[in-house]
């Protein structure tokens, strides 16, 4: 391949070849990739932004970018549109934008101002990635934490009133540490005996007509 010169970048054949392959490049992105006037009128609008926000193409290019804004979040259009005049890149952050059913969908957005030729700012340039699926892993996580966190705490409170109930009965350590492990033992007996109910109960493959739980399809 030879080299690419300032005088081949002028070269209008190169530039429409250039132009098809970065056209691809955003019609193939898995994000959704849309350009909007600074009056907000959607001018541009990939594939991408179909599958995620459910408007073909044709639906949405020449309407208003509140079209995927859920009115409790018009206010930051506004802030966006100021900051775009003034030039500014709006590094990623997330929120929250509308489907063609209107059901909410997390997105983490980036937004960058377009020019023209003269470097006027003529509108914005605006890259949404779905982020619902790492929320939902995050809130499951967190809850899982905030279970464990319960259960080791009502552990330790049991165990806590072991140790000072055997610790007023016992004439001495030995007696102590005896009936404390005993005590202990039948604890965990008790929970290995919970846990196993619970994941019986959560098997798939257990009889739908319930009974004993012996029952398997």
């Amino acid at each position: 391949m030879s080299p690419v010169s300032l005088h081949s970048l002028s070269d209008p054949h190169f530039s429409a070849d250039t132009t098809a392959w970065l056209a691809a490049i955003v019609e193939d992105s898995t994000d959704a990739i849309l350009s909007k006037t600074l009056d907000g009128t959607i001018t541009s609008w990939n594939a991408g932004a179909e599958r995620l926000f459910g408007y073909s193409r044709e639906e949405a290019v020449g309407r208003p970018i509140s079209l995927i804004i859920p009115e409790e979040r018009l206010h930051e259009e506004a802030d966006i549109v100021a900051r775009l005049r003034l030039g500014e890149r709006i590094g990623r952050f997330e929120t929250v934008r509308c489907t063609r059913e209107a059901v909410p969908v997390h997105v983490e957005v980036a937004i960058s101002p377009l020019r023209n030729a003269d470097g006027t700012i003529i509108g914005a340039s605006t890259i949404a990635r779905d982020i619902s699926e790492r929320l939902r892993h995050a809130n499951e996580q967190a809850l899982l934490l905030s279970e464990m966190k319960h259960r080791v705490k009502n552990l330790l409170s049991i165990v806590q009133g072991l140790i000072s109930i055997g610790g007023r009965r016992a004439d001495d350590v030995q007696t102590f540490t005896e009936e404390l492990n005993a005590r202990i033992t039948s604890l965990a007996a008790a929970q290995s005996l919970v846990l196993h109910s619970e994941d019986r109960a959560d098997d798939p493959r257990r009889d739908p007509r319930g009974g004993d739980g012996t029952l398997w399809r």
